[in-house]
């Protein structure tokens, strides 16, 4: 299980590259908001169960492919997969959100890749 430290980093960084609430996670994943909130201060470690609920949310099939395949470079460690799968996921977002010309894509232009850093 991941130090809280860094679970509360995961967490902030997979809810902003999903552009989603604390309260719309504790909806979709059926982890309460007040467990949410204490996760991302910092407050309290997951327990397994609430790991994988929030993961079920907050990852893609792709993603947790492409997290699984890092996992296997034994030159890799978790932050490195985390920091890894964060960059992909701004990247792709990006590239989603402009078209060829570099121009934003009129249909979502929320997107901040500063967020991510």
């Amino acid at each position: 299980m991941q130090d809280t430290d860094e679970f509360s980093i995961w967490l902030k960084r997979r809810l902003a590259a999903r552009r989603i609430t604390q309260r719309q996670l504790a909806r979709r994943s059926g982890v309460d908001h007040s467990t949410i909130s204490r996760l991302l201060n910092g407050g309290r470690e997951p327990k397994r169960d609430t790991e994988r609920k929030l993961a079920a949310v907050l990852d893609s099939g792709s993603d947790r492919n492409l997290a699984a395949l890092l996992r296997k470079d034994p030159d890799l460690a978790d932050e490195d997969v985390t920091d890894i799968l964060t960059y992909y996921l701004a990247v792709r977002n990006a590239r989603r959100k402009t078209g060829e010309d570099g121009q934003a894509n009129p249909r979502d232009g929320r997107f901040n890749l500063r967020r991510m850093s």
